[in-house]
């Protein structure tokens, strides 16, 4: 019986080592694994958004609403020049170009001219003439663009822009004269 006793504490000696010093107790490696990197997240793209220029006042005024950009008004719209026929009178080249009726124009190259051979078919007739074979340049304006309701300086706008009294909003102001207005390129011809 001693012998089994000693048997018993041999073998709980030896579960106690084995447990103590078996393949569990050794620390195993572990492999160090890359970190998960996720792709960054595909945004859609969309158009570049349109950058609105708004002056900032800088003493505190209150300024009117801007007006949309691009805003003409309907009755300024620059003229439209066409031209229609050339013919010879006496060796001297003419060429005929129609306008909407109130259309003014100005001959911008010397040497050159043209005049009102008034409204035919519900357009205003011009007939020009100069050198043969030469073309000129011919400014053609709408007069309602001149008649605009916009005013500058009125303190309900910023500084370079106009105030619309009928939109009731400020506009860029236009440059000079060139609302309204285009230049037309016009050919004359040859005599035989």
């Amino acid at each position: 019986m001693k012998l089994l006793r000693l048997l018993t504490v041999l073998l709980i000696a030896m579960s106690i080592v084995l447990v103590a010093c078996g393949p569990q107790a050794t620390p195993t490696k572990v492999k160090p694994q890359a970190p998960v990197v996720e792709p960054p997240p595909v945004v859609p793209t969309e158009p570049a958004p349109v950058e609105v220029i708004v002056p900032s006042p800088t003493t505190g005024v209150q300024y009117a609403p801007f007006c949309p950009a691009g805003n003409v008004p309907a009755q300024c719209q620059a003229p439209v020049g066409e031209t229609i026929g050339k013919f010879c009178t006496k060796k001297i080249p003419y060429t005929l170009v129609t306008v909407p009726p109130e259309t003014t124009f100005e001959v911008l190259t010397p040497g050159f001219e043209c005049e009102n051979s008034g409204v035919r078919s519900g357009s205003l007739m011009l007939t020009c003439t100069g050198k043969e074979l030469f073309s000129f340049d011919l400014k053609l304006c709408n007069p309602a663009c001149g008649s605009t309701t916009s005013v500058t300086d009125t303190g309900q706008c910023p500084q370079g822009f106009s105030y619309d009294a009928s939109q009731q909003c400020c506009a860029s102001a236009p440059p000079a004269g060139d609302l309204g207005c285009v230049q037309y390129r016009v050919d004359i011809g040859a005599c035989p």
